[in-house]
């Protein structure tokens, strides 16, 4: 085990993590079946990576704030930073990133990040609190990225999966060009809850959907067996991703997302962005459920 590895257990299931990132590494059941995607490089190296301050790329890789211009990485520095860990029981971990000179020169807000894991039978809740410490506002995004193995075991490929929405949806597909927005949709679904998965799906970039009327998507095979849910109850945006003929899925829920390729690329300006008043705490979770 790595020194940095943090595991959670219960009756039903197994999770853990590691300090950088505070990133999800494996969820398993008692069987031992794997359901978090292993960051395989050969297709993707990261297993549920965490998005802040941003989601998605920004206009000319960079923002606005006072006047000045700064640049920020794809999916903000959160991914890559190291986390604290303030709490451990058997059950529940809470990793804490706080801000430090080093990050001041790349976002200039002071702020704490908390990242609280918590099990709950066959469930694992993920709750994101930002704490702002500056005494004007904050303005980020906040997203979470978990991969999820699919297929889930060698009898079944790609194809036999299909997400199940929780309620009958008309949704169209936000597109992506270089990895910004260029106001271009694509229909995805017509009064129906189900979006049946192949690989082409995917040869245009993540399928985005800026609001949807469920909370909760459903991995499921068309022969049975396991399955998986992601509920997303406070959060606004859902990104669905994998890269093209890779292994996994990505349910993906946002509260941010992408620039548009015509964005002014000032902060406070940016579409969905969250405005946190000084000295104030946001927070929202999301869960996943295992179903035998």
């Amino acid at each position: 085990m790595e020194k940095s590895q943090i595991i959670l257990k219960n009756d039903f299931i197994t999770a853990a993590f590691k300090t950088k990132g505070a990133e999800l590494t494996s969820l398993k059941t008692i069987d031992g079946t794997e359901f978090i995607w292993q960051a395989d490089p050969n297709y993707w190296p990261w297993h549920s990576p965490l998005l802040f301050p941003i989601v998605g790329g920004l206009n000319n890789g960079s923002f606005f704030h006072n006047f000045k211009r700064i640049p920020m990485e794809r999916h903000g520095f959160a991914r890559n930073s190291e986390f604290e860990v303030s709490i451990k029981e058997d059950d529940r971990v809470v990793f804490v990133l706080q801000s430090n000179d080093a990050l001041f020169e790349n976002y200039p807000f002071i702020f704490t990040l908390e990242v609280e894991y918590r099990l709950l039978g066959n469930e694992l809740t993920v709750t994101y609190r930002v704490y702002n410490g500056s005494i004007e506002k904050m303005y980020f995004n906040i997203g979470a990225h978990p991969a999820f193995n699919c297929p889930l075991d060698n009898n079944s490929t790609f194809e036999y999966y299909y997400l199940e929405f929780e309620q009958p949806e008309t949704l169209s597909r936000q597109m992506l060009k270089n990895g910004l927005f260029n106001g271009d949709t694509k229909p995805a679904l017509k009064n129906s809850s189900i979006l049946a998965l192949n690989h082409e799906l995917f040869n245009d970039d993540a399928i985005i959907f800026f609001e949807t009327k469920s909370k909760k998507i459903t991995l499921k095979n068309r022969k049975g067996g396991k399955s998986i849910s992601v509920l997303f109850p406070k959060f606004k945006q859902l990104g669905l991703w994998q890269k093209p003929g890779a292994p996994f899925i990505c349910i993906e829920p946002w509260n941010g997302h992408a620039d548009f390729d015509n964005s002014t690329g000032v902060l406070k300006d940016k579409k969905n962005i969250i405005a946190l008043e000084p000295k104030a705490i946001y927070s929202c979770s999301y869960s996943i459920q295992i179903h035998e």
